[in-house]
């Protein structure tokens, strides 16, 4: 009898704990075989899906399931950027690559019988080659990951580093570079003490740890910007605000309209009509502010730009002091 009386009573037991287990595993496991389902989907079909979250859960499988989704978001911004940037890129190379071939090909047909074309032909297909080279240049660039960018960092003193990059720059493209020492921001009125070859560095000047060689290089780009949408004096202050330094280029160029500023850091935007002299094109990739703002935040300085259309351009570089 007591065999009799436990066997049942073992029973009565097991028979809800085995049915409320599979339940309750059934319930566990929901988010994890809805997420493989929505990992099969993506693989079969090519596009990209998130889970249907129901309810407010906030336990483990729940965060797992808003992390899957986020991962997924993260996963479809970066491919339609790259899909974006491979199909603009593709463009942009191919319209030098034409321009040089039609030169070359005029030059095959017609060279020896029109010598006039030579030096029409040589200078076309300079002109495109270096603008390729420079374009490339910049996509491998871009296409480098950010961390893989290792900035030596040490210490600079930014009075002398303007004045030798402007003196550099402004002989190269025979423009006039002036630079300014100011105490208030970049773009306020205030007493301004030019620095030309008479500069007279005071205290312990502008020190900052930074990398030196890519500091050159985003000054660089933002003083050829300068270059090419104005016709006047560059101008390139430097001074401090609060804990930071800047570094403002100026140009007295047509400017860039209020609304398309928030765009210009993008790959491959131009603004041409606006930011052209004369409305003519200035044959720009749009690729410079993009890479001087990753060059910017491998730095970690901040990059800002200002603007008003028929007055000028501002780019200021705001690095923290030391």
């Amino acid at each position: 009898m007591l065999r009799l009386v436990l066997f049942s009573v073992s029973a009565a037991v097991l028979v809800p704990v085995v049915i409320s287990s599979g339940v309750l595993g059934r319930v566990l496991m929901r988010p994890i075989s809805d997420m493989t389902r929505t990992m099969r989907r993506i693989i079969g079909s090519g596009e990209f899906a998130r889970l249907n979250r129901k309810g407010k859960s906030r336990d483990e499988l729940a965060g797992m399931g808003e992390t899957f989704n986020e991962m997924i978001g993260l996963l479809e911004e970066s491919f339609v950027r790259q899909e974006q940037f491979v199909s603009n890129a593709s463009h942009e190379l191919k319209t030098p690559l034409t321009i040089i071939e039609s030169y070359a090909s005029l030059l095959k047909r017609r060279g020896a019988d029109r010598p006039e074309l030579l030096e029409e032909s040589v200078e076309a297909i300079h002109s495109e080659a270096v603008r390729l080279k420079g374009m490339t240049e910049q996509l491998l660039l871009l296409a480098t990951a950010r961390r893989a960018w290792q900035a030596e960092t040490e210490k600079v003193d930014l009075l002398p580093f303007a004045r030798q990059t402007a003196a550099t720059f402004g002989k190269v493209y025979e423009r006039e570079v002036t630079v300014e020492m100011r105490g208030a921001g970049p773009d306020r009125q205030g007493k301004a003490e030019r620095m030309g070859d008479a500069v007279v560095e005071r205290g312990d000047g502008m020190p900052t740890q930074t990398d030196p060689d890519m500091l050159k290089q985003l000054l660089l780009i933002l003083l050829d910007n300068a270059r090419k949408y104005s016709d006047g004096p560059i101008e390139l202050r430097l001074g401090s605000e609060g804990e930071r330094f800047y570094m403002a280029v100026r140009d007295n160029g047509i400017g860039i309209p209020e609304n398309e500023l928030p765009h210009v850091f993008e790959r491959f935007y131009r603004v041409d009509k606006a930011r052209s002299r004369d409305g003519e094109t200035t044959g720009g990739a749009g690729l410079g502010l993009s890479l001087a703002k990753e060059l910017a935040k491998a730095l970690g300085a901040e990059l800002t730009l200002e603007s008003v259309q028929g007055e000028g351009t501002t780019a200021t570089i705001w690095l923290p002091a030391t």
